[in-house]
């Protein structure tokens, strides 16, 4: 390459519109200061990134726009490999360069199993590397995402541990609950055995036999069974989203069986434990317990259910203090599930259940009580079987309380914990599309609502600022936003702020803002060419100012263009050497502005602000100004202009904020008057050192209004710098969430983005950036890829587009997180609901049998056909309806306690937003509905059963 050849060089979009550098430009590099050698580039091409969310950028868009490192401004270039090394490299050898490799992980490879090992392995890159290239730096997240994946996966099993564990005692209650109903019935069986020398050890192995062998295939069946039900009916529920090249694997591992194993010795030994309590019982035990039931059961005997109540209030007490079921390891810095804090809702629902025990006797003897003084004979005969023996039908309520609580929480944790991950991801990106990137600008709004399917725009403006009165000694988060369109564009909840969003809105802009800024300024006349104001600035000229005090005028025109003019020099007095004066009154002097000097800006024009300036070394403390008669010259005006009355007092002339302690005065006073009533009289007590002050019209209200994080309080005012200048700013509202906004890590606050960028622009140096984000809403039918291409269009050049509704589908369809646990939840209550049905058939079948003695002689009392099927129906249905209740209650506000303390980020933070309770009431009222429907199904067998006892025979057997 010759040395004055230019190299062919490629610049990014934002790059080239920042440096008005174009296609066809010619650019030079100089190697160094000292240096006179020049390196020609010559601009060939202007890129973006086809798509800037692909994986290769890595979430960095600073390869193609402008970057500041310190007070230096670095440019990307793009250049072959070629011109590089051989037009730059061959000419200055000793330049030093930085080589970069992206390196793409074969996600394919990473499993559970590995997850680890690969972790190390990218720990052992880095040092390989720089082994054969010293001083080699490896940047990788990947660290950092396994960490993050093992603590969701440790995370997602305490749910699931909670939720298995209370099905396991379900079901172990169902096995010991349907032994001992069915023992009643072999009790005469297992007491004539005794009666004939029998030992208890033999009886219980003759009862338990049949039970031991259903168990032993249950073991061996189970495992299998399992793997055939997860394969046919629970893994087509589980869809996690993303590409996969394989299905999620599913095969037989030895931990099945481990755990089949353990379920079923746990299973025989509730069984065997059952079958040595009927042993124990004789011929005369058993007739004594038929004729004279016992009332208090063995746990209440012993007060079990007060030590069980005890033993939760200890664990819960612990569960509160680490904040959750998992313990943290000193040394891994890992976190790990603590069985013996997942077993404290187990015992708080055992608990529960044997307090039922407890109070469900004493409930049906006060309705006992009142029923035989306002009942009929047949409900007073239920009652009154309910009272004579409540343990069998508080055992059933036990299992009938069980179900439902776990059929609530079921119906709660899960889909809560779904809708959690989806408000999390949803909170995180703000809106329902939100764009954010370098090429949007303020035309930006108007060329996305043109856009098929899209509904609404809100422009956001995000800024870290300081204020300059907080005693929060930190910068604070700025949001400043469209309140129109918010409502439809961002996602809210209505816990976030009283009366939800649209109160949010109404408190920001409490009244409709014009588009149109007349008469928020002082008119001046179409045919204005010059601008005068009549200044008297005696008080500061006996300081005897070393440096001159420079007046500013600052106007803005139909269109909304904002202008600053010079006035003068009011220090400078009337002579013949006088620049700024032209004309002279007593005291005060009309100083002037030429308005044709504002270039293309066209009348008619609004005076918003007047300021003053002085360098710091005049040491100006404070002082007095008098402005009075604002004056127009045009050609219809004369040569003496036409003064503008009573701009003083026909609109509300504000102070400047200024940063120190003392705010700056603007009134109107009698003794500021050139002519007329009054005049505009100007003071301040805090020395001008940097910036501006002055008087200004707001356009808005002052200060702005502004709803504020938790940090803040109501009716709290501060001030927000603004380079040299402050804005001020009050709170009418308090939020304790806004999106995108985490209030644990910096305080923040959100204001009306059109009250402030005109505030800011009237003021002396207008610095506001321009909105860089834009909040979209789509409709419903709306294609979404379809509008992201079309966006690509509206607004060429770097921008990044996430969808709010696709990440959070995907983040709702977590497995991790409770996503695709509707299949494994629908099939546990099934099978519960299934244990209950058997339950409660078993037990009317029993106890039929068992209370013949009392049905046979009600039968011969009189009672009907209709009474029998009432009594025996409201017999079941007060035990179902009491059980039922209190077991919903039970699954549902101690189940929020639980979801509170499970819901954890994978980095172990509290989320953002909170959890709000979800429940699935199809879930729910099929639970509650098929456990009344059962308890109805088992009132039909318990008649069919009645109606088939001879009563005769029943009598004359006599038991």
């Amino acid at each position: 390459m010759a040395d004055d050849q230019a190299i062919e060089i490629v610049l990014g979009f934002e790059s080239s519109r920042q440096l008005s550098y174009l296609v066809g430009d010619e650019i030079f590099l100089v190697p160094s200061h000292a240096s006179s050698d020049r390196i020609p580039f010559e601009v060939v091409g202007v890129a973006n990134p086809i798509d800037a969310d692909e994986e290769y950028w890595m979430d960095n868009t600073g390869y193609f726009e402008l970057a500041s490192v310190g007070e230096s401004v670095v440019v990307p270039i793009y250049m072959t490999e070629d011109d590089f090394f051989q037009g730059i490299g061959a000419r200055y050898t000793t330049l030093v360069g930085d080589f970069g490799f992206f390196l793409f992980l074969d996600a394919g490879y990473l499993t559970v199993g590995n997850a680890k090992e690969v972790k190390q392995q990218i720990v052992g890159l880095e040092t390989d590397l720089n082994k054969k290239y010293p001083r080699t730096l490896v940047l990788t997240r990947l660290g950092l995402t396994v960490e993050e994946f093992d603590r969701a996966l440790t995370l997602a099993r305490i749910p699931l541990l909670l939720y298995l564990s209370l099905v396991v005692v379900v079901v172990l209650y169902f096995l010991a609950l349907i032994t001992g109903t069915l023992g009643r019935s072999q009790a005469e069986e297992a007491g004539l055995l005794r009666s004939r020398g029998a030992s208890v050890f033999q009886v219980s192995g003759v009862l338990a036999m049949a039970e031991a062998a259903v168990v032993l295939a249950a073991i061996v069946v189970g495992p299998f069974l399992a793997w055939a039900i997860v394969k046919t009916l629970l893994l087509d529920t589980i869809n996690p989203g993303g590409e996969f090249s394989t299905g999620i694997p599913l095969g037989l591992s030895g931990d099945m069986f481990w755990m089949g194993a353990l379920g079923g010795g746990m299973a025989l030994v509730v069984l065997l434990a059952t079958a040595a309590g009927r042993a124990r019982m004789g011929t005369l035990e058993t007739l004594l317990s038929r004729t004279r039931p016992p009332t208090i059961p063995f746990l209440h005997r012993y007060y079990l259910d007060i030590l069980a109540v005890l033993t939760v209030a200890v664990i819960w007490f612990q569960v509160r203090g680490r904040d959750g079921f998992v313990a943290e390891g000193l040394a891994s810095k890992g976190i790990s599930v603590d069985p013996t804090l997942v077993i404290g809702p187990v015992m708080g629902l055992f608990a529960a259940a044997v307090l039922l025990l407890r109070v469900l006797p004493l409930v049906v003897r006060f309705l006992a009580w009142a029923g035989t003084r306002i009942g009929a004979a047949w409900f007073q005969f239920s009652l009154v079987r309910l009272a004579r023996d409540p343990i069998p039908h508080g055992s059933l309520a036990v299992i009938l309380m069980l179900a439902a609580a776990l059929g609530v929480f079921g119906a709660t944790f899960q889909s809560s914990l779904s809708q959690g991950q989806s408000d999390q991801a949803r909170y995180k990106i703000g809106g329902n599309m939100v764009l954010r990137g370098p090429a949007l600008h303020d035309d930006s709004p108007e060329k996305l609502r043109k856009i098929p399917g899209v509904t609404a725009v809100s422009a956001i403006l995000r800024d870290s600022v300081t204020l300059v009165d907080s005693a929060l000694g930190r910068s604070v988060d700025m949001l400043a936003v469209d309140p129109n369109s918010l409502e439809k564009t961002a996602f809210f909840r209505d816990d976030f702020y009283p009366g939800g969003l649209p109160g949010f809105s109404k408190e920001l802009r409490p009244r409709p803002f014009s588009g149109s800024f007349s008469g928020a300024g002082v008119l001046l006349p179409e045919d204005t060419v010059s601008l005068g104001v009549w200044v008297n600035s005696d008080a500061l000229i006996e300081k005897n100012l070393q440096f001159g005090v420079n007046m500013w005028a600052r106007l803005v025109t139909a269109k909304g263009i904002y202008r600053t003019i010079p006035m003068g020099n009011v220090m400078e007095r009337d002579g013949s050497d006088a620049t700024d004066v032209i004309a002279v009154d007593g005291d005060w002097r009309l100083f002037s502005a030429d308005l044709t000097a504002l270039g293309w800006a066209e009348p008619p024009f609004e005076l918003v602000s007047v300021f003053f300036s002085t360098t710091p070394t005049n040491r100006l403390s404070d002082g007095v100004i008098h402005l009075d008669d604002i004056t127009a010259f045009g050609p219809s005006s004369g040569p003496q202009g036409v003064i503008i009355e009573g701009f003083e007092g026909s609109t509300p002339w504000e102070p400047l904020a200024n940063q120190g302690a003392d705010p700056d005065l603007a009134e109107r006073a009698r003794s500021s008057a050139r002519s007329g009533g009054s005049g505009l009289r100007f003071s301040w007590t805090v020395s001008i050192a940097n910036g501006q002050r002055g008087v200004l019209l707001p356009a808005g209200p002052s200060p702005l209004p502004a709803i504020g994080g938790p940090e803040f309080q109501v009716g709290q005012q501060v001030r927000v710098e603004l380079g040299n200048l402050v804005v001020p700013v009050r709170f009418v509202g308090i939020t304790t969430h806004f999106p995108t906004l985490i209030p644990d890590r910096k305080p923040f606050f959100i204001v009306d983005l059109t009250d402030f960028q005109e505030y800011a622009r009237r003021l002396p140096s207008s610095i506001s950036d321009e909105p860089n984000e834009m909040w979209l809403a789509l409709d419903e039918d709306a294609d979404r890829s379809q509008v992201i291409l079309q966006i690509a269009e509206a607004a060429p050049g770097l921008i990044t587009v996430r969808d709010g509704e696709a990440t959070a589908a995907l983040a709702e369809r977590n497995p991790l997180a409770g996503g695709g646990w509707d299949g494994l939840t629908i099939f546990s209550m099934a099978a519960i609901g299934i244990a209950v049905l058997l339950t409660l058939t078993v037990h009317s079948l029993v106890s039929i049998r068992t209370g013949r003695m009392d049905l046979a002689v009600a039968r011969v009392l009189g009672f009907s056909s209709r009474q029998f099927f009432l009594s025996l129906a409201a017999e079941r249905m007060i035990i179902a309806v009491l059980a039922i209740a209190a077991g919903a209650a039970m699954g549902y506000w101690p189940g929020l306690e639980i979801l509170e303390l499970v819901d954890l980020t994978p980095q172990g933070d509290a989320p953002v937003p909170p959890l709000l309770p979800s429940v699935k009431g199809w879930l729910m009222a099929g639970v509650l509905g098929g456990l009344l429907g059962a308890a109805i199904l088992s009132v039909g067998f318990a008649v069919v059963a009645a109606r088939r006892l001879n009563t005769a025979e029943v009598l004359r057997g006599g038991i």
